[in-house]
């Protein structure tokens, strides 16, 4: 049974790493196919990374209560650390998740069905900067 907020911190993070690590598999999936078969999977891509951005600000406050009750100085540096690792991740992901609403807006706005640069070069690029998002991710709940 779970009695306190700071206890559910390591539950509530689980859930938005997961979709936020599986986000680039769908993008890279609706980059290959053709736009009109890749377009879903774009904008499940953008549903998935609102989904686990917006569980990274649920679950920074449960980290931040459990980091009151710790009363250990050896693990204080460690702590202070990931909780300025998880300010800068819940930005970059912020920043991702504006940027990717900006694809999928501007996307369907030239009716040319040969460019392929909103459904397979942006989405690309996209994944470049991703990746370094993931690997901030990664870096903050090792």
């Amino acid at each position: 049974m779970i009695t306190s907020w700071y206890s559910m911190h390591p539950m509530l993070i689980l859930f938005p790493i997961a979709l936020l690590l599986v986000v680039p598999l769908f993008i890279l999936v609706g980059a290959v196919l053709p736009p009109l078969r890749g377009r879903p999977y774009t904008i499940a891509a953008f549903l998935l990374l609102s989904l686990g951005t917006a569980g990274l600000f649920i679950a920074v406050p449960g980290g931040e209560a459990a980091r009151a009750v710790c009363h250990c100085s050896a693990a204080g540096s460690v702590l202070r650390l990931h909780e300025s690792l998880a300010r800068e991740t819940k930005i970059v992901f912020a920043g991702l998740l504006a940027i990717d609403l900006g694809m999928i807006l501007i996307a369907p706005l030239p009716r040319r069905p040969e460019n392929r640069l909103f459904s397979t070069a942006l989405p690309l690029a996209f994944l470049i900067l991703y990746s370094a998002g993931a690997i901030l991710l990664v870096n903050t709940a090792w």
